[in-house]
């Protein structure tokens, strides 16, 4: 009997020792750590809603394609403007250019040598020396009268004769100035020679009206010309 009673109360003393052990403690709190966030645990919804927005094309995107091309690839992104190329100076045409000639030597009126070469003048008709003006007794050397008129006119000065655009050398005919007279023009307009083609037309009909050099009617007598034709 002593001995049924004294299990009972082993037995009743392990189990309150059992509860003490594993009951929690009601007036200490149990301290919890800090709440934070984790990345993990972010929601899908809050990444698309963080996501950069997609870029729509400001202005529409209208196929222009005729029917039968094959059409280009399409385009989904924003027009985007280009800015025109910057216009380039367009290159200046080549100009003519005068060539200065020294010591010119006139052979006739019309044809000067310089630098061992003959350049005609352009727009003009050679007066040869050779050449003759008026019949019978009143025929005169024109053409060496001529001659001597144009010495006079350059007296020995530099000529500049012109050289085409995209031309090294200067032609032949050319057209060929002392300062800024043109030679064959001086020539026309004197009546010592005739005009060749469109150029010079008015300076010859003012030679013929004024009856000058060729167009004379007399022989002009001993004038400087005259004189110096004779030497």
């Amino acid at each position: 009997m002593i001995r049924a009673i004294s299990l009972a109360l082993l037995c009743a003393a392990s189990f309150a020792a059992v509860y003490w052990v594993t009951a929690p403690d009601a007036e200490e709190p149990v301290a919890q750590a800090p709440a934070t966030e984790s990345p993990v645990a972010m929601d899908s919804t809050d990444l698309t809603l963080r996501s950069e927005p997609e870029t729509q094309p400001t202005h529409p995107v209208r196929d222009v394609t005729p029917s039968n091309v094959t059409a280009g690839p399409k385009v989904t992104g924003p027009l985007v403007r280009v800015s025109p190329p910057s216009a380039e100076e367009p290159t200046p045409p080549p100009e003519a250019r005068r060539e200065l000639l020294y010591k010119p030597v006139v052979l006739s009126a019309g044809v000067i040598q310089a630098r061992d070469i003959e350049i005609r003048l352009a727009g003009i008709a050679v007066t040869e020396p050779e050449r003759s003006c008026g019949d019978g007794a009143s025929a005169w050397p024109c053409g060496r009268v001529a001659r001597a008129a144009l010495r006079r006119f350059i007296r020995g000065r530099a000529i500049g004769c012109e050289i085409p655009p995209g031309s090294d050398a200067i032609p032949n005919p050319a057209h060929c100035f002392v300062g800024a007279d043109d030679i064959a023009e001086w020539l026309v307009a004197q009546g010592w020679a005739k005009r060749s083609g469109s150029d010079y037309s008015d300076a010859e009909k003012a030679a013929r009206d004024g009856k000058l050099g060729l167009y004379s009617e007399n022989r002009p007598g001993l004038q400087p010309d005259e004189v110096a034709a004779r030497r």
